[in-house]
């Protein structure tokens, strides 16, 4: 009987570290950074819309968000290119891809594709690929990815 506390006492010291191992790092608390996404059509061009986001960084990771209102699309066609943070561009090692929703118009879910190495996110309608901006439009869109 007098063994087993030193049994236990040797186990916790043999645990305990490897446990302590194996713990994510801390997640900053706080709100996001504000930033204004830059915003690019690969065909056509926008004629009045605004946008607004926050992110942040964890180690290498970027937790980013969007929101764009497209008061008049002009003749945005294809996707809309919607700017990630500034000097915190996708890793040219893979390319990731985000999500969302049109929330003023349609209720359409959104994809946004972000290429290895861009500094953009290219947004289309996620059940056709098509685009899916129109006046009065109204992007939600969240996503991660690993930066440079």
């Amino acid at each position: 009987m007098r063994r087993l506390p030193l049994i236990l006492a040797l186990c916790a010291a043999l645990v305990l570290p490897a446990r302590a191992a194996f713990m994510p790092p801390p997640v900053p608390q706080g709100p996001f950074t504000a930033y204004t996404p830059s915003l690019a059509c690969p065909s056509g061009s926008l004629t009045s819309a605004t946008a607004t986001g926050g992110y942040q960084v964890v180690g290498k990771i970027v937790f980013w968000q969007a929101t764009v209102t497209i008061t008049t699309n002009g003749t945005c066609a294809t996707a809309l290119n919607v700017g990630l943070p500034s000097g915190l561009p996708v890793s040219s090692a893979r390319p990731y891809t985000a999500f969302g929703r049109e929330n003023a118009k349609t209720g359409a879910a959104l994809q946004a594709y972000t290429p290895a190495g861009a500094a953009f996110a290219s947004v289309t309608a996620a059940s056709n690929n098509s685009y899916a901006g129109q006046d009065g439009a109204v992007f939600y869109i969240s996503g991660f990815y690993e930066s440079q």
